[in-house]
């Protein structure tokens, strides 16, 4: 249980500082169809009780990327606040 609970700490963490790194940016694409980005993180996991499911998106247009994170907590839709309750509760 405890090699499962360092796991998803450091999925949590490593979402947060994805998070940390994209919220703000605005940036274009390539023009070619081989240059887009497009990528989707997903995952669940169960802390206190409760059941949580954290979707991390970044999509391309063709003049530019947009990035999102999606956090539901017993199917309610959060913002990151609860991702970053849950690394400073689990314990190291």
């Amino acid at each position: 249980m405890k090699i499962r609970v360092k796991n998803t700490r450091a999925k949590v963490k490593k979402v947060i500082d994805t998070h940390k790194e994209f919220k703000n940016s605005y940036f274009w694409s390539g023009n070619n169809k081989s240059d887009r980005l497009n990528w989707k993180n997903n995952f669940k996991f169960k802390f206190n009780k409760d059941s949580y499911e954290i979707i991390q998106e970044c999509n391309s247009s063709a003049k530019n990327v947009y990035y999102s994170l999606s956090v539901y907590v017993n199917n309610v839709k959060k913002d990151i606040r609860c991702l970053k309750k849950i690394v400073w509760n689990i314990k190291k």
